[in-house]
């Protein structure tokens, strides 16, 4: 506007409603935010250049970890350091080191602070060597390079345990009988110490597909797997000589041919299970395995241009643990006449998402650059795709991309985490997916879990109901006591006065919503009679007694209560809508019962032992995943998303000795 200190008239036209809008004397020179049919003018969120700039400088570097700290790279110990953010302020600008720990920022002319990102217990730790900074300030010109801004890492704390993601790709397309769909699991090792070789002199990655009739081949395997390939009906063994060091990522992709044999829709698909594993020894020399379960439907569906999130969450809000990763896959095809040369992807990253715990797991195709803007937009390129259109190849047309990414630690119970990705083919307007919807809640699902007793003082056959599975902050409750009771349905958390017409076995159900995710439990109880032969059951001072009607109210009076006293009366039911029965002595604790994409495993060892693993079997008696025991006390976030439903059997084992076992229902 020049030297305008005022927009007389601005006016908006809403093509959609025929909606004129106009606004008079307007401040200029700031962002403004206008929504159709309100008159007042809001401030607006800062707008950045939805791409990189056209005429970049670059800054270089490279990143390592120096294992004897004496700032000189030796290659027979020292290693570079691959997927270390580095950032440049004001921006910030972002890029990733590659496997040979080089990075490359593309900036706009001007001042830059470059510097590492702040990683969330970072096990590495900034070495001061001569010729090398925590901090560089450099002055970038269109079309220049400052090189050798370098960053000497030294490892400082051990965290033993790589990631392993499993993808489909194209993540929008499910498996169909008579086609060849494309796996990759990925080992991420990024902030974790490295994984040595076990006691027979390797470190194994291992996939295994189910059921046994689908067909695997065209295995392929980043060289940071350093492994040899073995292929044995469909389970998949790479075992390496090599350590897996940290910072490093091994990618092993191939394709699955699903059997003709297989039903078509309407009928039930068939899942596909996926397990993937690495073992080997953690610092120290400690035995060490950690596995992973993915199941997929050969459903044919097909839905290849749209964004997905895993774990889903809980209900229509997405409700999810504090923590848990988000793993996303972006989905895109060329619907075009003729090739696309170049495809760039920008994903707004929520600034709930912690921009350091980004990784890409897997791509249908060579990425060229991932970088960050400073909106907080990851942008993807594909340069050179070329792409073939949907008319001319169906199946070349289809591209996709998985990135893992978790919440802020800090954020508060409540927070919605949204996400959008825009799709630029060539000088195409942009393509935009669906938005997906994740809700961080401190209890993702409620739990329904419940006691029922007696009535304290009312002879007859009456029972109370105390609601006790701990979520009923913002919680709505459902009971069901079948058609003899009076009343037959309550809202209450504790409903209680509740009249039964008959002794015996009696079936109770209670449902729970709390923020949209709903929770269901069925329980059996036992509804007798207190009086038998002028006698009346009392519980008093712990113990179950008999004692005459005369005496009655005198027990009462001094604190005693009709009916047993409070013991494990409560069966569970026959129609496999159960829980586990917790009790004080219980090693191990599996809940919510049922559940749907998370379970809580508790466990607490006597002795401080810590040795063993928590095992997950389903229905037909194979192991779907296998979790090492390190604490005495713990409580353990079971991602089950990819689980299908169904009962699982979950063992904890100490020492090669059974100590505790539950099982659960996955319903979804």
């Amino acid at each position: 506007l020049g030297n305008a200190a005022i927009i007389d008239t601005l006016k908006v036209y809403w093509p959609a409603s025929h909606i004129t809008q106009i606004f008079t004397n307007v401040t200029p020179d700031r962002f403004i935010e206008i929504t159709e049919g309100d008159n007042t003018i809001y401030d607006g969120k800062k707008c950045f250049a939805d791409l990189p700039p056209k005429n970049p400088g670059f800054i270089t570097g490279n990143v390592q970890n120096d294992v004897d700290s004496n700032c000189v790279f030796n290659p027979l110990i020292d290693y570079p350091l691959s997927n270390r953010m580095i950032q440049a302020m004001p921006g910030p600008y972002a890029v990733f080191s590659d496997n040979n720990g080089n990075y490359e920022l593309r900036v706009p002319e001007g001042n830059y602070l470059v510097k590492q990102a702040t990683v969330t217990n970072d096990i590495f730790k900034q070495l001061s060597c001569p010729g090398t900074d925590s901090i560089y300030t450099v002055n970038v010109s269109a079309g220049n390079i400052v090189s050798d801004n370098n960053f000497k890492l030294v490892q400082s704390k051990a965290i033993c345990g790589p990631n392993i993601s499993i993808a489909l790709l194209p993540g929008g397309i499910a498996p169909c009988p008579c086609q060849t769909v494309h796996y990759c699991v990925t080992y991420d090792n990024t902030n974790a110490s490295p994984i040595t070789t076990d006691v027979n002199g390797f470190v194994t990655f291992q996939i295994n597909v189910s059921p046994a009739s689908v067909i695997i081949s065209n295995i392929t395997v980043t060289s940071e797997c350093n492994c040899a390939i073995t292929l044995s009906g469909t389970t998949i063994t790479g075992n390496s000589t090599q350590t897996f060091a940290s910072n490093k990522i091994c990618i092993i992709c191939f394709d699955v041919l699903i059997p003709c044999s297989f039903p078509l829709p309407p009928l039930p698909p068939t899942p596909i299970i996926t397990t993937a594993s690495i073992q080997g020894n953690c610092p120290g020399n400690t035995p060490f395995m950690s596995s992973n379960t993915h199941t997929d439907l050969a459903s044919c569906a097909v839905d290849p241009n749209d964004k997905l999130v895993a774990p889903k969450g809980c209900g229509p809000f997405g409700n999810i643990s504090r923590g848990e990763p988000l793993n996303y896959s972006i989905n895109f095809q060329n619907t075009g006449t003729a090739p696309a040369h170049n495809i760039v992807l920008r994903d707004a990253i929520d600034s709930d998402l912690d921009i350091t715990t980004l990784r890409i797991l897997a791509s249908t195709h060579i990425i060229t650059r991932v970088e960050i803007i400073p909106d907080n937009s990851m942008i993807i390129s594909y340069d050179g795709i070329e792409l073939p259109d949907s008319t001319s190849n169906l199946q070349g047309s289809i591209g996709s991309v998985v990135f893992s990414i978790s919440p802020k630690n800090n954020v508060p119970d409540g927070t919605a985490i949204i996400n959008q990705a825009g799709i630029y083919f060539d000088y195409n307007e942009v393509v935009l997916t669906n938005t997906t919807l994740n809700t961080i809640r401190d209890n993702p699902e409620p739990i329904a879990n419940f006691t029922a007793k007696h009535n304290c003082t009312n002879t007859g056959l009456v029972y109370d109901f105390t609601y006790t599975g701990g979520t009923a902050d913002n919680a709505a409750f459902f009971w069901d006591f079948g058609a003899g009771a009076s009343p037959q349905t309550s809202t209450q958390q504790n409903p209680s006065g509740i009249i039964f017409n008959s002794i015996g076995t009696k079936q109770i159900s209670l449902t729970v919503t709390r923020f949209g995710c709903m929770a269901n439990i069925t329980k059996d109880i036992e509804v007798i009679s207190v009086i038998s032969d002028n006698k009346v059951t009392i519980c008093h001072k712990g113990h179950t007694i008999s004692v005459s009607q005369s005496a009655l109210q005198s027990h009462l009076a001094h604190g005693d209560c009709l009916g047993p006293c409070e013991t494990s009366t409560t069966k569970l039911a026959s129609n496999n809508k159960s829980e586990s029965i917790i009790t004080e002595e219980s090693i191990l604790q599996v809940y919510p019962n049922p559940a749907n994409e998370t379970v809580n495993l508790t466990y607490s060892l006597p002795n401080g032992e810590v040795k063993g693993y928590i095992d997950i079997y389903n229905a037909i008696g194979q192991k779907i995943q296998s979790i090492p025991v390190q604490k005495s006390t713990e409580t353990i976030i079971l991602n089950t998303s990819s689980f299908i439903n169904g009962l699982y059997l979950i063992t904890l084992t100490i020492n090669g000795e059974v100590k505790g076992k539950e099982k659960v229902l996955i319903i979804k």
